[in-house]
């Protein structure tokens, strides 16, 4: 929508004074960049404007195109941002709110379903048009008008929501505004200024606009993407700027009216570039087949890059449809002088992606973490973004504490695979033994014990309880505090028994297991604490018991082979015992001997 992009308001537009600068330069004589008194030049979009004749003698379509063509312009245009700057700013200068001027858009003879500018054929932009000015068809609307309205409601004067193009029938009237290009400055009159390198961004009346060498217009020639100065390192030092005569800074440039630039110094700028030798050896790219081979260059510039080969199982990050990635020479974000290798991790090549879990699993069942089977990395219930991706191995548990899947296990596995036949996309398996079909109507139950494992169903419960000796009745306590006294030889009727259940049997009188009375708990894995019931034996007088402790010490014997232990021990004693004495002779007899070679020593020095 027409001006609503801008938020100028009318006070600022009044204001300012567009035949001047924005700085302490000379002013700008809008009758010579204009080459006529009668225009005003808007230095921002560098048109001059006319309006001509009375706002109150308006014209028909026609006859305002050919008043402009006789003064050497053509109807006014909103085809930019500068212009939609300039005009409005002096439509509200030579025009009274909501008014209406003849605009340049007209339906293009070659498409009535078009919208394009007389003066250059140019296609019109759709968001200059005001709400429902843009006809679906003509129907006899084929000229356009601009309507100039400022909203009353706001005391800022922010353009009102009817402004912007309506198409209008050509036989109607409405004022006339004329435009025209001004004479603009040359940027080769710049010593320094290298347009390959170097781009003009103007600073005046806060909008930014690049390389518009306007009259009037204080421009900074900046380094284009993927240049530098030597000034713009991080730690250089760079002396204090000193301004020119016209108070101009370096790299500062501005268009004066006689067609002329002053302008500061200007700083070459330098390409930044990418040392390719580190991805030989420091900076591997990950995921990707061997590349060394690729890179025929030692350094690349800026925006140059490469392809690599994803290897299987991975596709580009920028593509998932392709299994070739690029690798960029971007400008570093911590040094503007530097290359940076883009993505700056050098993950171009990214892992398939399954679809997510939940479209395989219950949803009683839920992931809790996940290991990459290639760099053996692993993700935790926390990072469950990281599960769906080749080749990872997803662990699948029950969402609920307690529970197990209803085939008692605790743990499922899957694995994300390619598909069969494809490269760029991935499926879920099932892994080591989990059937993927059932996964996703398998429930969960609370964890239980299986009462088969304490007496087979197929065994003669009765034989076994009346071998091993046990009374009648047992006693099943649940792990919710309930106490049941049920006959023994029934204890494995029910098909399963709830985690933290004890069931306990007595021995019949006069029997004892010697290791407490057999009872069975139901752990939290499922299973019971012991997989075999100790049978009630008879007390006897060679069971002696220890005060109250029920363990079974039998009487002090003495090992049969105790003596010839002892014998074999002696020997070794004084096998030792005699090994010393050698040694200790065989160091007395060297001693002595050492002894008498020094006496005779002694006896020799004396004589002489």
């Amino acid at each position: 929508m027409l001006l609503l992009l801008y938020h100028l308001t009318a006070a600022l537009l009044w204001l300012i004074d567009f035949q001047s600068s924005a700085n302490a330069m000379p002013p700008v004589n809008g009758a010579t960049v204009c080459s006529g008194s009668e225009w005003t030049y808007m230095p921002v979009s560098g048109k001059c404007y006319q309006r001509l004749g009375s706002v109150y003698a308006p014209v028909g379509r026609e006859t305002a195109r050919q008043r402009c063509a006789t003064a050497g312009g053509s109807l006014a245009r909103v085809d930019g941002d500068a212009n939609v700057f300039d005009l409005s700013a002096y439509c509200m200068a030579v025009l009274f709110t909501g008014a209406s001027i003849w605009a340049d858009a007209v339906v293009s003879p070659k498409n009535d379903s078009e919208w394009i500018w007389q003066a250059t054929s140019a296609s019109v932009d759709s968001k200059f048009w005001s709400p429902g000015g843009l006809p679906a068809s003509p129907a006899g609307r084929n000229c356009s008008r601009l309507i100039i309205d400022v909203s009353v409601a706001s005391a800022s004067g922010y353009w009102a929501p009817s402004s912007g193009l309506r198409a209008e029938s050509c036989t109607n009237n409405f004022t006339v505004v004329c435009e025209k290009p001004a004479s603009t400055c040359s940027v080769s009159q710049i010593r320094g200024l290298n347009p390959l390198t170097m781009v003009m961004s103007n600073i005046s009346y806060g909008l930014h606009l690049e390389n518009v060498p306007h009259h009037g217009l204080l421009s900074d020639i900046r380094c284009r993407p993927g240049f530098y100065r030597n000034s713009d390192r991080p730690l250089a030092k760079t002396p204090a700027a000193t301004p020119t005569p016209e108070g101009l800074l370096p790299h500062q440039a501005f268009c004066l009216a006689n067609g002329t630039f002053a302008y500061g110094s200007i700083e070459p700028c330098y390409p930044i570039r990418c040392n390719a030798t580190i991805l030989k050896s420091d900076m591997r790219i990950p995921h990707v087949m061997p590349y060394a081979d690729t890179l025929v260059h030692e350094f690349y510039n800026y925006t140059h890059q490469f392809s690599v080969n994803c290897k299987k199982g991975y596709v580009s990050y920028k593509n998932s449809s392709v299994i070739t990635g690029e690798i960029a020479c971007d400008q570093s974000f911590r040094d503007p002088t530097q290359g940076e290798w883009s993505p700056p991790d050098l993950n171009t090549c990214t892992a398939v992606k399954c679809d997510d879990i939940s479209t395989v699993i219950s949803s009683q069942a839920a992931p809790y973490k996940a290991e990459n089977r290639d760099d053996q990395k692993s993700y935790g219930e926390f990072q469950q973004s990281s599960f769906p991706f080749y080749p990872n191995l997803v662990s699948v548990k029950c969402r609920q504490i307690g529970y197990f899947f209803e085939d008692r296990q605790f743990e499922k596995l899957l694995r994300c695979g390619l598909a069969n036949g494809s490269l760029i996309k991935a499926q879920w398996y099932g892994a080591q033994g989990t059937d993927l079909q059932r996964l996703k109507t398998l429930q969960c139950t609370p964890v239980s014990c299986l009462s088969d494992r304490i007496i087979r169903r197929t065994a003669d419960a009765a034989a076994i309880v009346k071998n091993a000796q046990y009374k009648a009745k047992t006693t099943v306590k649940y792990g919710n505090g309930t106490v049941a006294i049920v006959p023994a030889i029934e204890v494995n009727l029910p098909e399963t028994y709830p985690y933290a259940t004890e069931i306990s049997f007595t021995c019949e009188n006069g029997t004892e297991t010697g290791v407490g009375e057999p009872a069975l708990f139901c752990k939290a894995d499922g299973q019971w604490n012991t997989s075999d019931l100790p049978e009630c034996i008879k007390k006897s007088e060679a069971l002696q018991l220890q005060g109250n402790q029920k363990h079974y010490v039998p009487p002090a014997k003495e090992a049969g082979n105790a003596g010839s232990v002892g014998a074999v021990v002696i020997m070794i004693v004084v096998v030792f015992c005699v090994l010393v004495v050698i040694l200790d002779l065989s160091t007395l007899s060297r001693d002595i001997n050492l002894l008498k070679t020094n006496l005779r020593r002694l006896r020799h020095f004396k004589r002489h």
